[in-house]
């Protein structure tokens, strides 16, 4: 029997689109647990057993909103799963830090697995922190269904990693807040059944 992983993303926490939101501990904006609940509602259906969260506030308390409507309690904080770290770029506007440093802007899109200036947490440091998570859950888990509620960047690269996918198609999916990547393992293969988004 397959091993189904459910993998979605926090929902709103009311900071505009391009702001470096990393490991600042922010929690949910007004209304997003309720849309959190929805989903978990909608999710009724796909026969989750177990629901973990990265040790977040904002996955934790989606992962409850989630939990509530499947009927789990989540089962563990996994830090491993947090958002990237972005430094001290942290909660600023990307269009600022873009422009007050250009060149070190430009270093980490050119080789965004490895750029570590201005403290900034590599995509390989998250995926060496993440994917061993990944691992002992499919394991965990084997012939299961199971949901984690995680981050935008740290989702990215999960979904990179498992389907052995170039940063480019990475970056044209969608990873809206609530986005839910469902992918299933059936021996050593792992593909992407479906994603749902929010607004969908």
């Amino acid at each position: 029997m397959a091993t189904r992983m459910v993998l979605i993303r926090h929902g709103d926490t009311g900071y505009p689109t391009g702001t470096f939101v990393g490991t600042t501990d922010v929690g949910l904006a007004e209304g997003a647990a309720e849309k959190a609940r929805r989903l978990g509602e909608k999710l009724r259906g796909e026969n989750i057993n177990a629901l973990y969260t990265s040790s977040m506030k904002r996955a934790r308390e989606t992962g409850k909103s989630i939990g509530n409507a499947l009927g789990i309690n989540p089962s563990e904080r996994l830090s491993g799963l947090n958002e990237i770290d972005f430094g001290r770029w942290e909660m600023k506007w990307w269009e600022d830090v873009k422009r007050e440093n250009p060149r070190d802007f430009l270093k980490r899109k050119q080789d965004i697995w490895r750029y570590s200036g201005h403290g900034v947490e590599s995509w390989g440091k998250v995926r060496d922190r993440a994917m061993p998570v990944i691992e002992d859950l499919l394991t965990r888990h084997e012939g299961e269904t199971f949901a984690i509620v995680s981050h935008g960047v740290t989702i990215r690269i999960i979904h990179a990693v498992l389907l052995g996918l170039s940063e480019e198609e990475v970056n044209s999916m969608r990873y809206p807040f609530l986005v839910t990547l469902f992918f299933k393992k059936d021996g050593d293969k792992i593909e992407l059944e479906k994603v749902w988004c929010e607004d969908e």
